[in-house]
């Protein structure tokens, strides 16, 4: 799967066809900033170091698949060589002595998709099919960014640490979201995508600029989140429009839709899904 949009798997099998002259020119190396996080800055501030041989093997894995699939013809890229598809590399410590490596996969037709790709150093461990998330709309700062982008949280508060990832859609000018999505890392260090809320939107039914709906996460008890919902008016308070609670049984499931109460019924949509 090539092109993805949103927070999906890099699936499928490696197409055929390339020799060990599509190897990239130049030696890859890792970006590591000061505050743990990665950049949206042409030139981001940090020091360089190597990216270990699993890793770059998952990269080049990743490259491989899009640079063919999407290169299939020569005119769909033109000259473009494959050292094109390879952006910057950023590297976060991670729980428990791992290292997060963010790969920015740059395609020929504008935008890039961040993949996350988490290493074991100890038994030389890596996600063998990192998951991607669209950075288009986060580069050109659609909302305000708010740091960091990429983080780790205990969402359940029960010792099990997710990787949060900040996400900006965009569909229009009317249909833009501000979100944040968790996925649960599991023993072998593939991700599952656990949960995901809209922070700011557009309010879709009220008329004319100025107006957002607004959502702040609250954690509860172990494994329960509340999820409180604002219509935000440019210089007016802020009105609550509904609640939500969501939970889960144990760290492996996603968490789910339990109970709402809506306070505006002509935002009832916004209530009716798990991603909230």
């Amino acid at each position: 799967m090539f092109l993805i949009i949103g927070a999906n798997m890099i699936a499928g099998s490696l197409a055929k066809g390339y020799s060990s002259s599509d190897v990239p020119q130049k030696k890859i190396m890792a970006v590591v900033s000061p505050d743990n996080d990665i950049s949206i800055k042409n030139t981001p501030e940090g020091h360089l170091v190597e990216i270990p041989s699993s890793v770059y093997k998952i990269m080049d894995k990743v490259v491989r698949e899009n640079y063919l699939n999407i290169c299939k013809e020569e005119e769909n890229c033109g000259n473009l060589p494959i050292d094109y598809f390879y952006g910057t590399t950023f590297r976060l410590n991670a729980p428990q002595n791992k290292f997060l490596f963010v790969f920015t996969l740059n395609y020929p037709f504008g935008g890039a998709l961040y993949c996350f790709i988490l290493f074991d150093p100890i038994p030389n461990h890596v996600t063998q099919e990192p998951p991607g998330v669209n950075n288009k709309w986060i580069e050109l700062e659609m909302f305000p960014i708010k740091n960091p982008l990429v983080s780790f949280e205990d969402l359940g508060q029960d010792g099990h640490f997710q990787l949060k990832v900040t996400e900006i859609e965009h569909y229009g000018t009317d249909a833009s979201y501000y979100s944040y999505e968790f996925f649960q890392v599991k023993p072998d260090l593939s991700f599952k995508s656990v949960f995901k809320y809209v922070a700011e939107m557009n309010d879709p039914i009220g008329p004319g600029r100025g107006r957002e709906i607004v959502s702040t996460l609250k954690k509860m008890k172990k494994n329960e989140l509340k999820i409180d919902k604002y219509l935000k008016i440019r210089n007016e308070k802020n009105q609550k429009i509904g609640e939500a609670i969501f939970g889960r049984d144990n760290p492996d499931q996603p968490f789910i839709l339990r109970s709402k109460n809506i306070l505006n019924h002509s935002y009832d949509e916004l209530f009716e899904n798990n991603d909230s």
